[in-house]
């Protein structure tokens, strides 16, 4: 057994192994044009579901290469906007990415005390303004029906998918925005 980091968490770490697999696309951000990449034999798939950031960041990087290539869409920003006391401490703050002309609100996240006082609104104003300064015309994010679905139809944000009882009694809205 292993702890994740800064979790009290219990976790086994599984594996499974595989031979003579082969993969066609990119690994590590090289292009591997009409190749085929072949695996080592002894492979193994390794379950760490607290694995560190740069880890799973070539993850992505693999995703984001695949997209580049057969998009042409190369340009990606990471949107991040805090609200933090006078102390420095983070009270709230607002996640995503900027991609194809697209903004991805990823997370917005208040912390009680600084909940009802316009910075969630704040947030994705400024969110929106740093979106359409690097050439988005949309926006999308997700929500559960316990969470704030009314805040995101007031910002002019509208659903487009639901997702029915996920999690069991409540509902996983998809919503977009033409900004």
């Amino acid at each position: 057994m292993q702890t994740g980091p800064q979790h009290n968490v219990a976790f086994s770490v599984m594996s499974i192994n595989f031979s003579g697999a082969s993969l066609g696309h990119q690994l590590g951000g090289e292009r591997l044009h009409n190749k085929r990449y072949s695996v080592m034999n002894h492979s193994t798939v390794i379950f760490d579901p607290y694995a560190a950031a740069d880890l799973r960041n070539m993850v992505q990087t693999i995703v984001c290469n695949h997209n580049i290539a057969i998009t042409g869409q190369a340009e990606w920003y990471p949107v991040a906007f805090f609200l933090k006391d006078e102390n420095g401490e983070v009270l709230g703050g607002l996640l995503g990415d900027i991609w194809a002309a697209w903004s991805h609100v990823r997370t917005l996240a208040m912390a009680a005390p600084a909940r009802g006082h316009g910075f969630g609104k704040e947030l994705m104003k400024r969110a929106e303004l740093y979106a359409v300064e690097h050439g988005c015309t949309d926006a999308f994010l997700d929500t559960f029906s316990f969470q704030a679905r009314p805040f995101y139809e007031k910002l002019g944000y509208r659903v487009f998918g639901t997702l029915k009882n996920h999690p069991a009694g409540h509902q996983h809205y998809f919503m977009t925005k033409q900004l």
